[in-house]
């Protein structure tokens, strides 16, 4: 087999820039923080050395905290924890352990609750040509764990409210209470008024 110089110096360039791709990240890493630590010390003349690395460590901590709090969510919590189960026990104590969790949440599960109104509201609206709802959030409360979500369905000539724990929940209860009452609206419709020439008839009969 002859010998390719180009292809073998191809080969090491190769292994030579994964080698720098793979150590850059930590070298930086390390020079950065060499250099926060002694600029902190450099602040304070006197400060005993290396005292700097602590408060390193522990802003680093509470920045993972305030991560945690805003973008980790309960139901993020939940489904590690129901994750964990199954990767350590397997896929029959996780599913015990779900029927046992969301016990009170699998009794309510009913058809009803688990129809897709925000489907109905639509396909409702459509018929009666009223266009498409528009949703939109009106209101957030609560902490980022214990969210509370308030949005407002609005069409042509109405709209509706609803709240939930999740934006799609809220959307769901918006999408329930105007598909209650549309159907109210149908059911008791207005009665017209009389023409006065059908007034003034009646009253020629009196």
């Amino acid at each position: 087999m002859k010998f390719n110089f180009s292809d073998f110096s191809r080969g090491l360039l190769g292994y030579f820039f994964r080698g720098i791709l793979f150590i850059s990240p930590i070298v930086i890493t390390v020079y950065a923080i060499v250099s926060i630590v002694s600029f902190l010390d450099s602040l304070i003349p006197g400060l005993y050395p290396g005292l700097s690395v602590i408060a390193i460590i522990v802003g680093i901590t509470l920045i993972g905290m305030a991560i945690s709090a805003y973008f980790i969510t309960a139901p993020d919590t939940m489904e590690a924890v129901i994750g964990a189960v199954f990767f350590d026990a397997g896929y029959v104590e996780a599913r015990h352990f779900v029927k046992k969790i969301f016990a009170k949440e699998l009794k309510l599960a009913t058809p009803d609750s688990s129809a897709d109104f925000k489907t109905l509201l639509q396909e409702h609206l459509q018929a009666l040509k009223l266009g498409t709802p528009i949703y939109r959030v009106t209101q957030t409360e609560g902490l980022p764990h214990e969210r509370k979500f308030s949005v407002e369905a609005v069409w042509e000539n109405g709209s509706s409210a609803g709240e939930g724990t999740s934006i799609k929940a809220a959307e769901m209860m918006a999408a329930r209470h105007a598909l209650e009452e549309l159907d109210g609206k149908a059911s008791n419709p207005q009665p017209k008024k009389a023409s006065r020439r059908i007034a003034k008839e009646k009253n020629e009969h009196i």
